[in-house]
């Protein structure tokens, strides 16, 4: 199945991802996860806080993934609509293999239009995430969480309440980077004249 997580930024669209990816770790699937390369470190910055294994979503057919659990944070960043790269249309092209090889896919965005239009309007259900408080500066107390299923007729809402409980699962501050803007730091200079 595709799943579309969108909604503000720091609405929970992260913590629905990992909380979907620990179900299937539950399970014994294998977790794939974008974690990003730290452009200084040069080490993985984990969004995960459990076992699972890196991936670059632009490689995705690469990975001759089967039966597995598929998260790609900040989706926007590998399947912008307004770049029509052969990475985006691996992003698609894999999108239309991922039901028969029994992946379960997650991706989220801010902004649903970003996403290539085959990728968009192919996800199993679209859920869309809304933070309480909305002011993003103060501790989280819910997530009100309105799935809308692909086929079907009824938009479904569902409360994460606590979610604190489930913070552990996941790295809400990893900075997902877009690979061609992964490079090394420069050091700061003083210009000549100053």
């Amino acid at each position: 199945m595709i799943w579309e997580i969108h909604g503000d930024n720091r609405s929970g669209k992260g913590l629905l991802e990992a909380l979907f990816a620990w179900h299937g770790y539950n399970e014994g699937r294998t977790i794939y996860c974008n974690c990003p390369l730290n452009p200084i470190t040069g080490e993985y910055d984990h969004i995960l806080n459990f076992p699972h294994l890196d991936y670059d979503p632009a490689g995705m057919f690469n990975y001759n993934l089967k039966d597995c659990v598929v998260i790609t944070d900040e989706g926007e960043i590998y399947m912008d609509s307004a770049f029509r790269t052969k990475a985006v249309r691996n992003m698609y092209l894999f999108g239309y293999q991922a039901r028969k090889r029994g992946i379960d896919w997650y991706y989220t965005t801010v902004r649903i239009k970003n996403i290539e239009l085959r990728i968009r309007l192919n996800p199993d259900f679209a859920l869309e995430t809304i933070r309480f408080p909305k002011d993003y500066r103060k501790p989280l107390i819910a997530v009100k969480v309105i799935v809308t299923p692909r086929y079907g007729k009824k938009d479904h809402t569902i409360w994460l309440r606590h979610p604190e409980r489930f913070f552990p699962l996941y790295n809400h501050e990893v900075m997902v980077i877009p690979p061609v803007e992964t490079v090394k730091a420069i050091t700061p200079t003083m210009g000549v004249g100053a």
